[in-house]
Protein backbone atom coordinates (compact mmCIF):
# COMPACT_ATOMS: atom_id res chain seq x y z
CA UNK A 1 0.00 0.00 0.00
CA UNK A 2 1.61 3.13 -1.27
CA UNK A 3 1.48 6.07 1.46
CA UNK A 4 1.27 9.86 1.68
CA UNK A 5 4.53 10.14 1.10
CA UNK A 6 5.20 7.54 -1.61
CA UNK A 7 2.22 9.67 -3.22
CA UNK A 8 4.54 12.65 -3.11
CA UNK A 9 7.57 11.35 -4.27
CA UNK A 10 5.97 9.90 -7.71
CA UNK A 11 4.32 13.64 -7.86
CA UNK A 12 7.61 15.02 -7.41
CA UNK A 13 9.31 13.54 -9.72
CA UNK A 14 7.08 13.78 -12.37
CA UNK A 15 7.20 17.80 -11.32
CA UNK A 16 10.68 17.64 -11.80
CA UNK A 17 10.98 16.39 -15.00
CA UNK A 18 8.05 18.62 -16.39
CA UNK A 19 9.14 21.93 -18.49
CA UNK A 20 6.28 24.35 -16.47
CA UNK A 21 4.58 25.50 -19.75
CA UNK A 22 1.51 26.16 -18.53
CA UNK A 23 2.67 28.01 -15.84
CA UNK A 24 5.14 29.96 -18.09
CA UNK A 25 7.87 29.30 -15.85
CA UNK A 26 11.61 30.75 -17.62
CA UNK A 27 14.60 28.53 -18.48
CA UNK A 28 16.33 29.68 -15.23
CA UNK A 29 13.30 29.19 -12.94
CA UNK A 30 13.02 25.24 -14.07
CA UNK A 31 16.26 24.81 -13.67
CA UNK A 32 16.26 26.17 -10.56
CA UNK A 33 13.46 24.26 -9.59
CA UNK A 34 14.90 20.98 -10.67
CA UNK A 35 17.64 21.63 -9.21
CA UNK A 36 15.77 21.64 -5.81
CA UNK A 37 13.83 18.43 -6.37
CA UNK A 38 17.26 16.83 -6.31
CA UNK A 39 18.53 18.43 -3.58
CA UNK A 40 15.07 17.14 -1.68
CA UNK A 41 15.37 14.05 -3.62
CA UNK A 42 19.10 13.30 -1.43
CA UNK A 43 16.88 14.59 1.62
CA UNK A 44 14.10 13.18 1.75
CA UNK A 45 14.65 11.52 5.07
CA UNK A 46 16.28 14.72 6.32
CA UNK A 47 15.35 14.58 10.39
CA UNK A 48 15.55 16.79 13.29
CA UNK A 49 15.82 15.68 17.31
CA UNK A 50 13.27 16.70 19.81
CA UNK A 51 12.54 15.59 23.14
CA UNK A 52 11.25 12.32 23.30
CA UNK A 53 7.90 12.42 25.82
CA UNK A 54 7.67 8.83 26.59
CA UNK A 55 10.50 9.10 28.54
CA UNK A 56 9.37 10.92 31.72
CA UNK A 57 10.46 9.78 35.35
CA UNK A 58 7.96 10.98 37.93
CA UNK A 59 10.27 12.33 40.35
CA UNK A 60 14.05 14.69 39.91
CA UNK A 61 17.19 13.38 40.54
CA UNK A 62 19.24 14.72 43.34
CA UNK A 63 22.66 14.61 42.31
CA UNK A 64 24.29 13.85 38.82
CA UNK A 65 24.64 10.80 36.77
CA UNK A 66 27.72 10.73 35.12
CA UNK A 67 27.21 7.38 32.98
CA UNK A 68 24.89 5.21 31.24
CA UNK A 69 24.71 1.56 30.21
CA UNK A 70 22.37 -0.31 28.03
CA UNK A 71 21.23 -3.77 28.66
CA UNK A 72 20.16 -6.65 26.18
CA UNK A 73 16.62 -6.04 27.21
CA UNK A 74 16.49 -2.38 26.77
CA UNK A 75 16.52 -0.99 30.20
CA UNK A 76 19.17 1.47 31.30
CA UNK A 77 21.89 1.38 34.21
CA UNK A 78 22.89 4.79 35.34
CA UNK A 79 25.71 5.60 38.02
CA UNK A 80 26.68 8.64 39.37
CA UNK A 81 26.76 10.69 42.78
CA UNK A 82 23.12 10.71 42.67
CA UNK A 83 20.64 9.68 46.49
CA UNK A 84 17.18 9.60 44.69
CA UNK A 85 16.46 8.98 41.81
CA UNK A 86 12.48 9.06 40.19
CA UNK A 87 11.83 10.20 43.70
CA UNK A 88 13.12 6.70 45.63
CA UNK A 89 15.93 6.37 47.08
CA UNK A 90 19.03 5.09 44.68
CA UNK A 91 22.61 5.53 45.84
CA UNK A 92 24.73 5.88 43.41
CA UNK A 93 23.46 3.16 41.35
CA UNK A 94 19.75 2.52 39.56
CA UNK A 95 18.25 0.53 36.68
CA UNK A 96 15.54 2.49 35.12
CA UNK A 97 12.91 1.13 32.73
CA UNK A 98 12.83 3.13 28.68
CA UNK A 99 10.67 5.19 29.78
CA UNK A 100 12.55 6.84 32.30
CA UNK A 101 10.64 5.11 35.33
CA UNK A 102 13.32 3.36 37.63
CA UNK A 103 12.96 -0.15 37.70
CA UNK A 104 12.40 -1.51 41.58
CA UNK A 105 13.38 -4.62 40.61
CA UNK A 106 16.80 -4.02 40.53
CA UNK A 107 18.11 -4.57 43.87
CA UNK A 108 20.79 -2.21 44.96
CA UNK A 109 20.29 -1.69 48.65
CA UNK A 110 22.70 0.33 50.33
CA UNK A 111 24.27 0.54 46.80
CA UNK A 112 27.55 3.15 47.09
CA UNK A 113 28.01 5.67 49.67
CA UNK A 114 28.21 8.56 47.60
CA UNK A 115 30.09 11.87 48.58
CA UNK A 116 32.76 14.21 47.26
CA UNK A 117 35.78 11.61 47.79
CA UNK A 118 33.56 8.41 46.79
CA UNK A 119 32.13 8.20 43.37
CA UNK A 120 30.90 5.43 40.76
CA UNK A 121 32.69 6.44 37.56
CA UNK A 122 32.31 4.11 34.94
CA UNK A 123 30.19 1.11 34.13
CA UNK A 124 30.55 -2.27 32.05
CA UNK A 125 27.94 -4.90 30.76
CA UNK A 126 30.00 -8.09 29.99
CA UNK A 127 28.35 -10.52 27.22
CA UNK A 128 27.35 -12.62 29.93
CA UNK A 129 25.17 -9.77 31.38
CA UNK A 130 27.40 -8.90 34.70
CA UNK A 131 28.11 -5.28 35.62
CA UNK A 132 31.21 -4.00 36.32
CA UNK A 133 31.15 -0.88 37.97
CA UNK A 134 34.49 0.94 38.83
CA UNK A 135 35.55 4.53 40.22
CA UNK A 136 36.30 5.57 43.95
CA UNK A 137 34.71 3.52 47.07
CA UNK A 138 35.04 0.64 49.13
CA UNK A 139 31.54 -1.07 49.63
CA UNK A 140 28.80 -1.88 47.56
CA UNK A 141 25.64 -2.47 49.37
CA UNK A 142 26.84 -4.39 52.26
CA UNK A 143 29.98 -5.94 50.94
CA UNK A 144 33.61 -5.20 50.93
CA UNK A 145 34.67 -3.97 47.47
CA UNK A 146 37.53 -1.61 46.44
CA UNK A 147 37.22 0.69 43.23
CA UNK A 148 36.20 -2.60 41.22
CA UNK A 149 32.82 -4.71 41.67
CA UNK A 150 31.00 -6.71 39.56
CA UNK A 151 27.10 -7.32 39.55
CA UNK A 152 24.47 -9.97 38.85
CA UNK A 153 21.79 -9.02 36.52
CA UNK A 154 19.31 -8.34 39.74
CA UNK A 155 22.36 -5.93 41.00
CA UNK A 156 23.25 -8.34 43.92
CA UNK A 157 26.71 -8.15 44.29
CA UNK A 158 28.60 -11.45 42.33
CA UNK A 159 30.55 -13.19 45.04
CA UNK A 160 32.41 -15.54 42.17
CA UNK A 161 34.05 -11.83 41.30
CA UNK A 162 36.46 -10.88 44.13
CA UNK A 163 39.05 -8.38 43.70
CA UNK A 164 39.19 -7.22 46.90
CA UNK A 165 42.80 -9.82 47.47
CA UNK A 166 44.60 -7.28 45.21
CA UNK A 167 46.44 -5.21 47.27
CA UNK A 168 46.58 -1.09 46.58
CA UNK A 169 44.58 0.47 44.69
CA UNK A 170 46.06 3.13 47.17
CA UNK A 171 44.21 1.60 49.90
CA UNK A 172 40.40 2.89 48.20
CA UNK A 173 41.82 6.32 47.50
CA UNK A 174 42.96 5.06 44.07
CA UNK A 175 39.83 5.94 40.70
CA UNK A 176 38.73 3.62 37.91
CA UNK A 177 38.03 5.88 35.51
CA UNK A 178 37.62 2.86 32.93
CA UNK A 179 36.56 -0.71 31.96
CA UNK A 180 36.70 -3.23 29.33
CA UNK A 181 37.19 -6.86 28.42
CA UNK A 182 39.09 -8.83 26.00
CA UNK A 183 37.71 -11.65 24.32
CA UNK A 184 39.21 -13.90 26.34
CA UNK A 185 37.19 -12.43 29.23
CA UNK A 186 39.93 -11.26 31.04
CA UNK A 187 39.24 -7.66 32.21
CA UNK A 188 41.26 -4.29 31.59
CA UNK A 189 41.05 -1.25 34.27
CA UNK A 190 42.30 2.19 34.03
CA UNK A 191 42.43 5.14 36.19
CA UNK A 192 44.44 6.83 39.15
CA UNK A 193 45.61 3.93 41.09
CA UNK A 194 48.56 1.79 42.48
CA UNK A 195 48.48 -2.10 42.96
CA UNK A 196 51.59 -3.41 45.50
CA UNK A 197 51.30 -7.62 45.05
CA UNK A 198 55.27 -8.13 44.83
CA UNK A 199 55.16 -6.03 42.30
CA UNK A 200 54.05 -2.30 41.49
CA UNK A 201 51.88 -1.48 38.60
CA UNK A 202 50.60 2.50 38.20
CA UNK A 203 47.12 3.56 36.87
CA UNK A 204 46.68 -0.21 34.40
CA UNK A 205 45.81 -3.31 35.72
CA UNK A 206 44.58 -6.77 34.11
CA UNK A 207 42.26 -9.27 36.24
CA UNK A 208 41.27 -12.55 35.72
CA UNK A 209 37.67 -13.07 34.61
CA UNK A 210 37.25 -13.91 38.73
CA UNK A 211 38.84 -10.93 39.49
CA UNK A 212 42.34 -11.66 40.63
CA UNK A 213 45.53 -10.07 39.47
CA UNK A 214 46.60 -11.54 35.98
CA UNK A 215 50.77 -11.42 36.45
CA UNK A 216 50.94 -12.21 33.15
CA UNK A 217 50.18 -8.79 31.38
CA UNK A 218 52.67 -6.56 29.95
CA UNK A 219 56.13 -8.93 30.40
CA UNK A 220 58.53 -6.26 29.25
CA UNK A 221 62.23 -7.35 28.11
CA UNK A 222 61.49 -10.70 30.53
CA UNK A 223 60.73 -8.38 33.30
CA UNK A 224 57.63 -9.68 35.85
CA UNK A 225 57.33 -5.84 35.80
CA UNK A 226 53.77 -5.17 34.70
CA UNK A 227 52.82 -2.15 32.65
CA UNK A 228 53.52 1.13 34.63
CA UNK A 229 51.89 4.32 33.19
CA UNK A 230 52.74 7.61 34.78
CA UNK A 231 54.26 11.21 33.82
CA UNK A 232 57.53 11.90 35.08
CA UNK A 233 56.28 13.92 38.22
CA UNK A 234 54.34 11.06 39.80
CA UNK A 235 50.37 10.89 38.84
CA UNK A 236 48.64 10.04 36.02
CA UNK A 237 45.56 8.81 34.88
CA UNK A 238 43.92 6.50 32.03
CA UNK A 239 41.01 8.85 31.12
CA UNK A 240 39.61 5.83 28.88
CA UNK A 241 40.30 3.06 26.61
CA UNK A 242 39.05 0.72 23.58
CA UNK A 243 40.13 -2.72 22.71
CA UNK A 244 40.11 -3.53 18.77
CA UNK A 245 38.90 -6.74 17.23
CA UNK A 246 42.49 -7.93 17.46
CA UNK A 247 42.82 -7.86 20.96
CA UNK A 248 44.95 -4.31 20.75
CA UNK A 249 44.58 -1.95 23.36
CA UNK A 250 43.88 1.89 22.91
CA UNK A 251 44.71 4.16 25.86
CA UNK A 252 44.18 7.48 26.76
CA UNK A 253 44.58 10.28 29.77
CA UNK A 254 46.99 12.22 31.47
CA UNK A 255 50.14 10.75 30.36
CA UNK A 256 53.44 11.14 28.99
CA UNK A 257 55.07 8.53 29.25
CA UNK A 258 54.15 4.68 29.38
CA UNK A 259 57.50 2.70 30.52
CA UNK A 260 59.60 5.46 30.37
CA UNK A 261 58.27 5.71 26.56
CA UNK A 262 57.68 9.22 25.63
CA UNK A 263 53.73 8.75 24.74
CA UNK A 264 51.95 11.98 24.92
CA UNK A 265 48.49 10.98 25.84
CA UNK A 266 48.24 8.15 23.39
CA UNK A 267 49.51 4.53 23.22
CA UNK A 268 48.27 1.57 21.62
CA UNK A 269 49.29 -2.01 23.43
CA UNK A 270 48.95 -5.59 22.06
CA UNK A 271 47.00 -7.69 23.52
CA UNK A 272 49.65 -9.13 26.36
CA UNK A 273 50.41 -5.31 27.07
CA UNK A 274 53.31 -4.50 25.60
CA UNK A 275 53.67 -1.74 23.65
CA UNK A 276 52.55 -1.93 19.81
CA UNK A 277 55.48 -0.48 17.76
CA UNK A 278 53.58 -0.50 14.40
CA UNK A 279 51.38 2.59 15.88
CA UNK A 280 52.74 5.50 14.32
CA UNK A 281 50.90 8.46 15.61
CA UNK A 282 53.81 11.21 15.55
CA UNK A 283 53.89 13.73 18.36
CA UNK A 284 50.57 12.84 19.83
CA UNK A 285 48.27 15.42 21.69
CA UNK A 286 49.80 18.59 23.58
CA UNK A 287 47.18 18.36 26.30
CA UNK A 288 44.90 15.57 27.69
CA UNK A 289 42.95 13.46 25.86
CA UNK A 290 39.85 12.01 27.62
CA UNK A 291 37.70 9.51 25.23
CA UNK A 292 38.38 7.24 22.28
CA UNK A 293 36.13 5.15 20.06
CA UNK A 294 36.60 3.03 17.08
CA UNK A 295 34.86 3.80 14.16
CA UNK A 296 33.08 0.43 12.35
CA UNK A 297 35.28 1.47 9.51
CA UNK A 298 38.59 0.98 11.83
CA UNK A 299 39.37 4.46 12.69
CA UNK A 300 40.04 5.88 16.21
CA UNK A 301 37.91 8.88 17.27
CA UNK A 302 40.00 11.21 20.57
CA UNK A 303 38.54 14.09 22.01
CA UNK A 304 39.57 15.93 24.67
CA UNK A 305 41.62 19.36 25.65
CA UNK A 306 44.62 19.62 22.85
CA UNK A 307 44.55 21.78 20.34
CA UNK A 308 46.75 19.83 18.46
CA UNK A 309 47.56 16.58 16.86
CA UNK A 310 51.20 15.53 15.52
CA UNK A 311 51.83 18.85 15.02
CA UNK A 312 48.56 19.90 13.30
CA UNK A 313 45.90 22.08 14.44
CA UNK A 314 42.98 20.00 16.15
CA UNK A 315 41.02 21.52 18.64
CA UNK A 316 39.45 19.27 21.11
CA UNK A 317 38.50 16.22 18.27
CA UNK A 318 40.90 14.46 16.16
CA UNK A 319 40.78 11.04 13.92
CA UNK A 320 43.53 8.79 13.21
CA UNK A 321 43.99 6.08 10.72
CA UNK A 322 44.13 2.29 12.18
CA UNK A 323 47.68 2.96 11.79
CA UNK A 324 47.87 5.75 14.26
CA UNK A 325 48.57 8.20 11.30
CA UNK A 326 46.25 11.79 11.90
CA UNK A 327 43.20 11.63 9.05
CA UNK A 328 43.78 14.55 7.72
CA UNK A 329 40.18 14.39 6.05
CA UNK A 330 38.50 14.98 9.41
CA UNK A 331 38.98 18.79 11.07
CA UNK A 332 36.31 19.35 13.68
CA UNK A 333 34.23 23.06 13.36
CA UNK A 334 34.54 22.99 16.93
CA UNK A 335 35.92 25.78 19.93
CA UNK A 336 37.98 24.86 22.27
CA UNK A 337 36.06 23.00 25.56
CA UNK A 338 38.27 24.29 28.31
CA UNK A 339 39.73 22.81 31.52
CA UNK A 340 37.12 21.97 33.01
CA UNK A 341 34.55 20.40 30.74
CA UNK A 342 33.47 16.94 30.53
CA UNK A 343 34.86 15.84 26.68
CA UNK A 344 33.08 13.30 25.15
CA UNK A 345 31.66 11.88 21.70
CA UNK A 346 29.45 9.63 20.25
CA UNK A 347 29.66 8.26 17.05
CA UNK A 348 25.97 8.20 15.48
CA UNK A 349 24.64 5.08 13.61
CA UNK A 350 24.41 6.88 10.19
CA UNK A 351 28.75 7.91 10.83
CA UNK A 352 28.36 11.45 12.30
CA UNK A 353 29.11 12.38 15.23
CA UNK A 354 28.00 13.59 18.65
CA UNK A 355 30.47 15.93 20.18
CA UNK A 356 29.04 16.09 23.90
CA UNK A 357 30.62 19.18 25.47
CA UNK A 358 29.70 21.42 22.34
CA UNK A 359 26.71 19.69 21.57
CA UNK A 360 27.44 19.34 17.83
CA UNK A 361 26.67 16.57 15.44
CA UNK A 362 29.37 16.66 13.24
CA UNK A 363 29.58 14.93 9.67
CA UNK A 364 32.11 12.52 8.68
CA UNK A 365 34.55 15.33 7.88
CA UNK A 366 34.20 17.52 10.87
CA UNK A 367 31.88 20.04 9.54
CA UNK A 368 28.80 21.35 11.65
CA UNK A 369 25.41 19.33 10.66
CA UNK A 370 22.61 21.09 11.86
CA UNK A 371 20.31 18.71 11.09
CA UNK A 372 19.50 17.51 14.55
CA UNK A 373 20.05 20.38 17.13
CA UNK A 374 19.99 24.42 16.44
CA UNK A 375 20.17 25.23 19.67
CA UNK A 376 20.64 23.31 23.48
CA UNK A 377 18.51 25.17 26.01
CA UNK A 378 20.19 24.29 28.69
CA UNK A 379 20.19 26.13 31.47
CA UNK A 380 23.07 25.49 33.25
CA UNK A 381 25.63 22.07 33.97
CA UNK A 382 27.25 19.88 31.94
CA UNK A 383 26.26 16.90 30.09
CA UNK A 384 28.89 13.74 31.04
CA UNK A 385 27.39 10.93 28.68
CA UNK A 386 25.73 10.56 25.88
CA UNK A 387 23.92 6.82 24.85
CA UNK A 388 22.24 5.70 21.69
CA UNK A 389 20.17 3.16 21.67
CA UNK A 390 19.32 0.71 18.65
CA UNK A 391 16.20 1.99 17.58
CA UNK A 392 18.03 5.70 17.35
CA UNK A 393 17.38 7.43 19.95
CA UNK A 394 19.64 9.12 21.73
CA UNK A 395 20.00 9.64 25.86
CA UNK A 396 22.12 12.53 27.42
CA UNK A 397 23.15 12.48 31.58
CA UNK A 398 24.81 14.75 33.32
CA UNK A 399 24.09 17.69 35.57
CA UNK A 400 22.09 20.27 33.90
CA UNK A 401 19.41 22.43 34.96
CA UNK A 402 16.47 22.57 32.84
CA UNK A 403 15.74 21.97 29.05
CA UNK A 404 14.18 24.86 26.89
CA UNK A 405 11.82 25.76 30.34
CA UNK A 406 11.21 22.46 31.54
CA UNK A 407 12.85 20.86 34.88
CA UNK A 408 14.81 17.49 33.72
CA UNK A 409 15.83 14.53 36.14
CA UNK A 410 19.60 14.43 34.91
CA UNK A 411 18.65 12.49 31.56
CA UNK A 412 16.77 13.00 29.02
CA UNK A 413 15.93 11.02 25.61
CA UNK A 414 16.12 12.64 22.21
CA UNK A 415 14.20 11.08 19.41
CA UNK A 416 14.67 12.07 15.58
CA UNK A 417 11.63 13.56 13.86
CA UNK A 418 10.89 13.29 9.70
CA UNK A 419 10.96 16.37 8.29
CA UNK A 420 9.22 14.77 5.35
CA UNK A 421 5.55 13.56 4.66
CA UNK A 422 3.56 11.34 7.36
CA UNK A 423 3.41 8.00 6.67
CA UNK A 424 0.58 7.64 8.58
CA UNK A 425 -3.05 8.36 7.75
CA UNK A 426 -4.56 8.58 11.78
CA UNK A 427 -4.92 11.95 13.06
CA UNK A 428 -4.26 13.44 9.69
CA UNK A 429 -5.36 17.28 8.74
CA UNK A 430 -5.77 17.81 5.03
CA UNK A 431 -5.50 20.91 3.63
CA UNK A 432 -4.07 22.46 -0.18
CA UNK A 433 -1.43 25.22 -1.24
CA UNK A 434 -2.78 27.10 -3.99
CA UNK A 435 -0.54 28.36 -5.67
CA UNK A 436 2.72 25.44 -5.81
CA UNK A 437 5.11 26.42 -6.66
CA UNK A 438 4.91 29.96 -5.12
CA UNK A 439 6.01 32.84 -6.73
CA UNK A 440 4.18 35.14 -4.98
CA UNK A 441 1.58 34.94 -2.17
CA UNK A 442 0.15 31.94 -1.77
CA UNK A 443 -3.11 30.27 0.16
CA UNK A 444 -3.75 27.65 2.50
CA UNK A 445 -7.14 26.02 2.73
CA UNK A 446 -8.60 23.54 5.22
CA UNK A 447 -11.36 21.22 3.99
CA UNK A 448 -13.24 22.34 7.87
CA UNK A 449 -12.75 25.13 10.02
CA UNK A 450 -9.36 24.85 12.54
CA UNK A 451 -9.33 26.70 15.56
CA UNK A 452 -5.81 27.97 17.67
CA UNK A 453 -3.60 25.89 14.96
CA UNK A 454 -0.04 26.32 14.51
CA UNK A 455 1.64 26.59 11.28
CA UNK A 456 5.44 25.27 10.94
CA UNK A 457 7.33 25.89 7.85
CA UNK A 458 10.95 23.72 7.77
CA UNK A 459 13.51 23.95 5.19
CA UNK A 460 14.75 20.23 4.01
CA UNK A 461 17.74 20.51 6.57
CA UNK A 462 15.37 20.74 9.34
CA UNK A 463 15.78 23.95 10.49
CA UNK A 464 12.87 26.08 11.66
CA UNK A 465 11.84 29.03 8.70
CA UNK A 466 8.60 30.39 9.68
CA UNK A 467 6.05 29.62 12.87
CA UNK A 468 2.74 31.11 12.88
CA UNK A 469 0.46 30.80 15.98
CA UNK A 470 -3.24 30.71 16.83
CA UNK A 471 -4.60 30.43 13.16
CA UNK A 472 -8.55 29.74 13.28
CA UNK A 473 -10.69 29.57 9.97
CA UNK A 474 -11.07 27.99 6.62
CA UNK A 475 -7.66 29.26 5.13
CA UNK A 476 -4.78 31.56 5.44
CA UNK A 477 -2.69 33.91 3.65
CA UNK A 478 1.22 33.11 3.19
CA UNK A 479 3.01 36.30 2.25
CA UNK A 480 5.87 36.04 -0.53
CA UNK A 481 8.32 37.77 0.91
CA UNK A 482 8.51 35.82 4.01
CA UNK A 483 10.09 32.82 2.33
CA UNK A 484 13.21 32.77 0.72
CA UNK A 485 13.46 30.51 -2.51
CA UNK A 486 13.66 27.08 -1.68
CA UNK A 487 11.74 23.73 -1.37
CA UNK A 488 9.81 23.53 2.38
CA UNK A 489 8.11 21.39 4.21
CA UNK A 490 4.71 23.51 5.92
CA UNK A 491 2.66 21.52 8.67
CA UNK A 492 -0.22 22.64 10.59
CA UNK A 493 -0.51 21.42 13.77
CA UNK A 494 -4.49 21.56 15.29
CA UNK A 495 -5.38 19.82 18.22
CA UNK A 496 -4.49 15.98 17.69
CA UNK A 497 -4.22 16.64 13.87
CA UNK A 498 -1.13 17.49 12.09
CA UNK A 499 -0.63 17.91 8.16
CA UNK A 500 2.08 18.09 5.90
CA UNK A 501 2.31 18.90 2.45
CA UNK A 502 5.65 20.06 0.34
CA UNK A 503 6.02 24.08 -0.68
CA UNK A 504 8.15 25.15 -3.70
CA UNK A 505 9.13 28.82 -3.52
CA UNK A 506 10.98 30.19 -6.78
CA UNK A 507 11.54 33.62 -7.74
Amino acid sequence: MQTKGDFFLIFLVSLCESQYIAMNITMKHYLQTALLCLVFLSSVHAQHIALDPTFKPNGLTVGSITQMALQADGKIIIIGNFTQYDGIEAKGIARIHSNGRIDTSFKTGLGFMVGINHLPHTIHIQNNGKILIGGRFNSYNTSYAINIVRLNQDGSTDTSFNATQVSGFNDGKGNVYCIKTQPDGKIIAGGNFAISDKFESWNLVRFNADGTLDKTFSLIGGSHAPAAVKINNGSANVTDLAIQEDGKIILVGNFTKYNLLTVNHLIRLNADGTIDSSFNKGSGANQIIQSVTLQKDGKILLSGWFDSFDGKKRTSMARLHSSGVLDTSFVPDITQCGNFCVMKHKSLPDGRILNSSNWLVLNQNGSKDTTLWQETFFEYGSITDVLDQPDGKILVSGYFGNYQGTSTPRILRFEAQAVGLPDNESNYLPFEIWPNPMQNDTEIRFEKPITNATLLLRNVLGENMLTLKQISGTSIRIERRLIPEGIYFLSIESGHSTGTQKLIVVD
